[in-house]
């Protein structure tokens, strides 16, 4: 008869590389995000686990002009970069803490959505994060992430800006009322188009504004 291994399945020691983590001095944004995200592991994101990622997150806080939790929350977005929706539970169990843990520190993943670092997918059933390719293009040139909207100049640049707002809308990363409240912004930087003339004589609502600018 076949023997039953008992024995609790090994987890890879990879003590060597926390080591390497503590010794090292950050060069770069993203260095000192890996150092940051080694060090988190199974950590609790305790007062002992900020002591000895120091070095890297005031690295990376002065650099990106955010406060040490902001940064290791980033740096652990970042190191899920290639998903499109990193889940706030994935953090925490990463990090070896309760997923309460992680909601409590909403206000600082806020901040970096503010700043565009990241980006939120809210539905009804969940709630996701991505980090946008223009943050992963700014820190490889260890440049922190300035967010630009680009100029509307005509109905052509119109129509690219509305079109990337549908797709956020598409995404659940922009509510319907925004989506409205953008496209009239959007409609005011050329407000002297025949295209936006038109509409404004429509005398349209809110609806049938966007549905208008859909269907045109």
């Amino acid at each position: 008869m076949r023997k039953l291994n008992l024995q609790k399945e090994q987890t890879p020691d990879r003590t060597g590389e926390k080591n390497d983590a503590l010794k090292a001095r950050p060069k770069c944004i993203l260095e000192s995000f890996e150092y940051i995200v080694e060090l988190a592991e199974n950590s609790n994101l305790d007062d002992e686990f900020i002591e000895k990622a120091a070095p890297h997150i005031r690295y990376a806080s002065r650099k990106l002009k955010l406060t040490a939790m902001q940064v290791v929350l980033l740096a652990m977005f970042i190191d899920r970069s290639e998903c499109s929706r990193v889940m706030i539970s994935e953090i925490a169990k990463y990090a070896g803490c309760r997923t309460t843990k992680i909601l409590r520190l909403s206000e600082d993943i806020d901040v970096l959505e503010s700043k565009h670092y990241v980006r939120a997918a809210r539905s009804r059933k969940s709630l996701s994060y991505r980090v946008p390719d223009a943050v992963l293009k700014s820190l490889r040139k260890n440049q922190p992430y300035v967010y630009e909207t680009e100029p509307i100049h005509d109905t052509q640049t119109f129509f690219d800006s509305f079109n990337r707002l549908m797709k956020e809308k598409d995404n659940d990363e922009l509510t319907h009322k925004s989506l409205f409240e953008r496209t009239n912004e959007l409609l005011k930087e050329i407000k002297d188009t025949t295209f936006a003339t038109e509409l404004r004589r429509c005398g349209l609502g809110f609806e049938d504004t966007l549905l208008f600018v859909f269907m045109a």
